[in-house]
């Protein structure tokens, strides 16, 4: 991301909008970038590449079928 990374995107997001539900995709797999999403207020975490099963697994534990 030119202007800003994933992470500060996801804080600004989650400050305008406390009850958002954010799921990081990216091609960056460091266990200290995604702890760092998850403390941050993301919902989930999508590894690049990727695929339908990913994006349904993440989908459903994010947003719960009631």
């Amino acid at each position: 991301m030119p202007v800003m990374t994933g992470i500060e995107a996801l804080k600004k997001i989650k400050k305008g909008y406390k009850d958002a539900k954010v799921i990081m995709v990216t091609s960056h797999g460091e266990e200290k970038l995604v702890m760092e999403s998850i403390t941050s207020g993301a919902k989930g975490y999508i590894l690049k590449p990727i695929n339908a099963d990913k994006i349904s697994t993440v989908l459903n534990k994010v947003f719960p079928v009631l």
